[in-house]
This record gives C-alpha cells, sequence and structure tokens, in this order.
C-alpha cells in the first residue's frame, strides 16, 4: 500500500510540487494575518481644556553678598585701636580702626591759630581810629571825584564837538584845513609816517565811546551806591584817555605840518597861518583841559582803590586760613576708618601695631543683602528681564525654597571653552540665617506666563511644511487640523487657533490589541490646566 502510494507520487511528482508550495504559501498568510491581529494599533485620545502655561528659565549658580569692599585707609601710620571683630554687625560710619593721628592733630591746632589770627588783625584792622578817619575821607573822595567828573561832562562836550570839522573828510581826504591834509602833508615830506592812521575814524570811536559815559552818568547821582560811582569814575577815566590820544596825535599832526612848512619854505595854499594857528590852539587847549581832567581822576581812584586794598587782602588772607583748616581738618578725618555702608565685617586685615600705608585694606565688609548669581546660556538668558519673579532651591537646604526678583542682567557674557554665559542676579525676598554667601543655588526664572487659555501636550502637535496640525477624532474618524499655537513649557503648548475647548484630540498611537481608548480630563493636570499622560 505504502510502496503503490509513493510510486503514485514519483508518478505525479509535479502535481505534488505545486500542493506543497501551495500549502507553505496558505501557512504564511495565516499566520501573518493571525499576528496582524493581535498588534494591531490604537490611538489615545484627549479633551482640549483651558488651563495655565507657565514658561520658565533655569539655571545654577551661587549665592553672594550684594555689595563686598575692601575698606582701604587715606593715611599712613601706626595703627593704635581695632573697634570691630569678624563677623560684626556694623551700621554706616560706625568706627573699624584707628591709626596714631599725634601730627594731624598738630596740624589742625596750627591751622586754626593762624585762622584766629588773621581774624583778629581784620577786626583790629576795622576798628582802628585811622581807619575810621580814612572811611570819612573815603566818602569826600567820592564826592571829589563825582563833582569833577560832572565838571567834565558840563565842559568837554562842546568843546570836542567843536573839533569834529577838522576831521570831516571831502574829495578823499584831500580838503585843505582838514587833519587828514596835514597828515598827507607829512607823509608828502617825512615819508608815509602817517598813513595808517584814519583820524575821523579814530575820533568818532573815541567820541561814540565818550557819551556812552556821558548817558551813564546823566543816570547816576551822589547818593548811588559806591559800587556805582567807582563803575562810573572808572569808566569816565578809560573813556577820556582814549579821547585824549586821539586829540594829542592830531594836535601833534598840526605841529609837524607847521614845521614841514617852515623847513622847506612852503608857502601856505588857502590856509592862512593865522588859520592853522587857531586849530592849533583849540587842540592844544582841549588836550589841556583833558590832562587835567586825567590827572585828578586818576589821583582820586587811585585814592579809592587803595583805602579798600587793606582790608580785602586780610579778608583774602581769612579766606586761606579757613581753606587751610578745613583741609587739615579733612587729613585729620582719615586717620579714623569708619564703615562706608551698613553691613557685615567679614574679615579684619589689619592687627594693633602694624605700620600701614595709605590703600591699605584695613577690613573687608558685605551687606547683609544676599543675592543670586546665576549662570545662563546666551539663549535662555534672552528671556530673561530685570523685576522677573524667580523661584531658588539650596543643595545643601532641601527643605528650603524662597522666591526672588532679577535685578541685574548681564549685557557682555563670559566665553569659556566656547560656551559663552551670561550672569543674572536674583535678589532674594527673604533672609534666612542658614543661607550662606557662597552657597550653591539653582534658579527658575519665570519669563512668561498665561492663564485661561487651550492648551495641548506638546507631544500631540506635530509638522509638515512649517505648519502645525493635530489629529482630531470626531465620530470615530481621525483628522488633521491646523492649528496655530503659542506659548510653551516643557510639556504644554498653548493653542491660540484651529481648536476649540472640549475637541477630541489624538495624545498619541500605542501599539496594542486594545481597541481605541478615548480619556477626559484624567489627561490633564489638575493645578496646571495642561496634559498629563
Amino acid at each position: 500500500m505504502i510502496k503503490k502510494f509513493v510510486n503514485a507520487i514519483i508518478k505525479h511528482k509535479i502535481i505534488s510540487i505545486i500542493i506543497l508550495v501551495s500549502l507553505i504559501v496558505i501557512s504564511i498568510i495565516g499566520f501573518k494575518a493571525i499576528n496582524s491581529k493581535k498588534q494591531g494599533t490604537s490611538t489615545v485620545l484627549g479633551t482640549v481644556e483651558k488651563g495655565s502655561i507657565i514658561q520658565i528659565v533655569s539655571g545654577s549658580g551661587q549665592i553672594s553678598s550684594s555689595n563686598q569692599l575692601d575698606v582701604k585707609s587715606k593715611a599712613a601710620g601706626d595703627v593704635t585701636y581695632i573697634n570691630v571683630v569678624d563677623g560684626q554687625e556694623v551700621y554706616a560710619g560706625k568706627l573699624l580702626v584707628s591709626l596714631d593721628s599725634t601730627d594731624a592733630k598738630r596740624a589742625v591746632r596750627d591751622a586754626n591759630n593762624n585762622l584766629e589770627s588773621a581774624q583778629l588783625s581784620l577786626e583790629q584792622l576795622k576798628s582802628n581810629t585811622d581807619i575810621n578817619s580814612d572811611q570819612t575821607n573815603i566818602t569826600q573822595t567820592y564826592n571829589n571825584t563825582f563833582s569833577i567828573v560832572s565838571d567834565l561832562f558840563s565842559n568837554l562836550p562842546t568843546s570836542i564837538d567843536n573839533l569834529q570839522t577838522y576831521y570831516q573828510a571831502i574829495n578823499n581826504g584831500r580838503d585843505e584845513g582838514n587833519i587828514d591834509y596835514y597828515g598827507h602833508i607829512n607823509d608828502f615830506y617825512d615819508g608815509p609816517v602817517h598813513k595808517e592812521f584814519q583820524y575821523e575814524k579814530a575820533y568818532n570811536t573815541a567820541v561814540a565811546d565818550f557819551n556812552r559815559v556821558y548817558n551813564i552818568y546823566q543816570k547816576t547821582n551822589r547818593t548811588s551806591s559806591p559800587v556805582i560811582l567807582k563803575d562810573l569814575f572808572s569808566q569816565t577815566y578809560i573813556s577820556l584817555k582814549s579821547l585824549s590820544e586821539v586829540i594829542r596825535t592830531s594836535r601833534d599832526t598840526i605841529q609837524l605840518y607847521k614845521k614841514n612848512c617852515t623847513d622847506n619854505n612852503l608857502k601856505a595854499n588857502t590856509i592862512s597861518t593865522a588859520t592853522t594857528d587857531a586849530q592849533l590852539a583849540a587842540f592844544n587847549t582841549l588836550v589841556t583841559s583833558m590832562n587835567t581832567y586825567l590827572n585828578q581822576l586818576g589821583g582820586y581812584n587811585q585814592t579809592i582803590s587803595s583805602n579798600n586794598l587793606d582790608t580785602r587782602n586780610q579778608e583774602l588772607v581769612i579766606e586761606q586760613k579757613q581753606n587751610a583748616l578745613d583741609d587739615a581738618r579733612d587729613l585729620l578725618n582719615d586717620y579714623s576708618i569708619t564703615a562706608p555702608f551698613s553691613g557685615i565685617v567679614a574679615k579684619v586685615n589689619v592687627k594693633k601695631g602694624d605700620n600701614i600705608s595709605s590703600s591699605t585694606s584695613v577690613a573687608t565688609l558685605i551687606t547683609k543683602q544676599l543675592v543670586a548669581i546665576i549662570s545662563l546660556n546666551e539663549v535662555d538668558v534672552a528671556k530673561v528681564k530685570v523685576g522677573q519673579k524667580s523661584t531658588l532651591a539650596f543643595d545643601a537646604l532641601e527643605d528650603l525654597s524662597i522666591t526672588g526678583v532679577v535685578s541685574e542682567v548681564d549685557t557682555i557674557g563670559t566665553v569659556s571653552q566656547g560656551v559663552v554665559s551670561y550672569n543674572v542676579k536674583v535678589n532674594l525676598d527673604v533672609s534666612d540665617p542658614r543661607i550662606k554667601s557662597g552657597m550653591s543655588v539653582a534658579s527658575s526664572i519665570i519669563v512668561d506666563s498665561k492663564s485661561d487659555v487651550l492648551v495641548i501636550p506638546s507631544s500631540a502637535i506635530k509638522t509638515s511644511n512649517g505648519v502645525s496640525y493635530v489629529e482630531t477624532s470626531k465620530d470615530g474618524k481621525v483628522s488633521q487640523t491646523s492649528i496655530e499655537v503659542g506659548l510653551s513649557d516643557d510639556t504644554n503648548t498653548e493653542v491660540i487657533s484651529g481648536l476649540l475647548e472640549n475637541d477630541q484630540i489624538v495624545i498619541r498611537t500605542i501599539s496594542s490589541t486594545t481597541k481605541t481608548t478615548t480619556q477626559g480630563k484624567s489627561l490633564f493636570s489638575s493645578g496646571g490646566g495642561g496634559f498629563r499622560p
């Protein structure tokens, strides 16, 4: 029987091979179908809800004093007294260290004696009977000087105006009888000696200034203050002196013309000798009057100035002595070294008997206010601003967590091994005696936050060609929905548009024999309002 079966297989081997292959293929297809059924995929759904997003930048660093200063001496000398110890709390202005100030005290005493001596000399100068007599003379001098000025402005203006015609230039300054004409003749015989002098311009300028002072005189009287009177006397003298120079130069020009006429046997053309003599006499008379007034004013002005000179000089001496005393006191203060601000003495750097020089650090002072210096990378520091809140945790104090505020952000980074970092200073809101300078600290800075916004897990968001989308589920059908995202934290992301509250979205896809599952609010964190898988 078996033999017949084998013979049949051999006889029909082609058919047998076909049957065998078919059985193998059917077996493989069946196995895959069974295996596929066991490893089917399923999705986890969640409901879109409102919540809060808090964006945090984290960094680590150390606790430091907000201000640390080496208090240095401004003077040199022996340390005679130390008033503080390490760790002592001090207030601003408290004495830290004293130096031997014997020489400085002596300098103050001498400066004070010099000042008192100068003040006594001034008092004696003011109380001297001769000075009182001089004061009477000064008053009389003011009255006499004002009388001279009054007489001057009463007599001279007319005489000055009468000379004006002698300066008027017509026909290019060649008019006979004109001062410029006399100068031209002199230049012809003596060379261009007077060519550069413009008689008419000089005369007009001097007269204009004289008239200006005359207007000041008209607004002044004998009862005006000494300051006003003294200014009037001074300006009158200066103005009259300038005008006198012009008149004298003009007179000398006429005199030289007459000499050239005589020396060169020059016959007068249309100018008679009598005319020239009359002009010269007018100039001589005016020059004589001006010189008289100038001598009188000069003498009285000198008397007025000299009577005030001794008193003013002594007052300047007193000012100098007072300045010297102030300087000596400042130097004496340098021998007592005080705390520039309230804080804690971290270390006393000198001992009694030490001889120190100026700029020697006598103590290191730190403030009680502690700050956290946090190091951040260049990406995170761009989000940090002054005034932002921070939470601080300490490696050495596991049960302590306090808050702080960002008070300073570095504008220049530090490069180490090609990595740029920036320091951020965080002021602690509360002080705790357990916190010490130098402790390690971790900081979580809140750089942004939003509340009552739509949030979904960041893992549910996909992107395609720069567009963000999620898979939504409705009536058992899954489809893609484009969304606009906003703020993100470590796990959740704000949805600005594209979804509505209570929409169903695919949180994740898992391989399981379990059918599609819908999860509700258990997917969200209770306090943060975001998803929690």
